[in-house]
């Protein structure tokens, strides 16, 4: 499995079309020779990296018959392009809203499971001490990315639920949550999202949980991670994306359990070799206890029309689709056959 941290189209296409291996068992794959070439779109923040990692370091992908090729991208309208531009056959470990208004044009594309984690693992820090609640935020400045970003849409979701006029706030562009993290404790900016396990360091970086904002907790709602594709991948290509979804639900169980331990710690301090092992342990731990990806792969009715909502909400698009034209979780529940069921 090999990562790379652009697309690009000559070093993308592959030259074997994906064969038929929904007859064979993950363990039979053990025993062969035969894998499948499949291009997978991930987002290139330090938690994909690391999954990526601990799925090459644990053959996860070749257990399940699959010969990965894994792109690290950093915009999820970039992944979506390379989608239908036929350069990745599917995304994971990344945001999907951008797929609604891409459906609601015309576009040929499907949310086919869970890709990462569906609880938000993110939470409102502040450094600050006179920010004793949420609503103390109005008026003050919020480290967040570009407008209509991710962290942007999650502040705004968590404001609206909390009662806090967002358009009294002042958002300030940093950049990614670990960006806007060292902003609050740096003192550059009031409060903002920065990644949860941060709670168990918090004295360390000097700041605060502000009550409420604990996302996994407070806004559980919100779908963080999905699968998605286009609706030519899945007619060509769907052995092979079920088998690598069932290999993102296979590492997703190995995340919620204590086996999971030493291959997570291990892949973490691959990819950030400039953390310490303690935040390393910080980020176990609190996966452990939150337990927010999304083992059971397949995203519910609910959570879709909600996501779908707040990009009504932005104006991003004009009205819920039904659930059946945004979504094939036919894919996910073949996946799902292949780890042994729900759990």
């Amino acid at each position: 499995m090999t990562d790379i941290t652009r697309i690009d189209r000559r070093d993308l296409l592959l030259g074997a079309t994906a064969s038929s291996i929904m007859s064979l068992s993950p363990s039979a794959f053990a025993q062969t020779k035969t894998l499948t070439p499949i291009t997978i779109a991930n987002s290139q923040g330090l938690a994909s990296q690391s999954l990526t990692q601990m799925m090459k370091n644990e053959r996860l992908y070749e257990e399940f018959g699959i010969d990965a090729k894994v792109v690290g991208v950093s915009d999820g309208t970039k992944i979506l392009s390379g989608l239908i531009g036929g350069d990745v056959d599917f995304a994971a470990l990344t945001g999907f809203s951008q797929v609604f208004p891409a459906v609601e044009k015309g576009g040929k594309v499907k949310i086919i499971g869970s890709g990462g984690t569906l609880l938000s693992v993110l939470a409102m820090f502040t450094g600050k001490g006179n920010i004793q609640s949420l609503k103390d935020l109005e008026g003050k400045t919020i480290g967040s990315g570009s407008s209509g970003s991710l962290l942007h849409q999650l502040s705004i979701a968590l404001f609206k639920k909390k009662g806090v006029d967002h358009t009294k706030v002042q958002f300030v562009n940093i950049g990614s949550s670990v960006d806007v993290f060292r902003a609050v404790s740096a003192g550059v900016v009031d409060a903002g999202l920065g990644d949860g396990n941060n709670i168990n360091q918090m004295e360390k970086y000097k700041v605060r949980l502000i009550p409420g904002g604990h996302l996994n907790v407070d806004l559980p709602e919100y779908t963080l991670q999905g699968a998605f594709t286009t609706d030519k991948a899945i007619e060509t290509k769907r052995d092979a994306i079920v088998r690598a979804m069932a290999a993102y639900g296979k590492l997703f169980r190995m995340l919620h359990s204590p086996e999971g331990r030493e291959p997570f710690l291990k892949a973490r301090e691959q990819v950030a070799k400039s953390a310490s092992r303690e935040e390393a342990e910080s980020v176990w731990e609190y996966l452990q206890r939150y337990k927010p990806y999304g083992v059971n792969l397949v995203i519910n009715e609910e959570r879709i029309n909600y996501m779908q909502q707040l990009n009504v909400d932005f104006g991003i698009q004009k009205a819920i689709l039904p659930y059946d034209r945004v979504t094939d979780m036919s894919v996910a529940n073949d996946a799902l056959k292949l780890i042994g069921g729900p759990i």
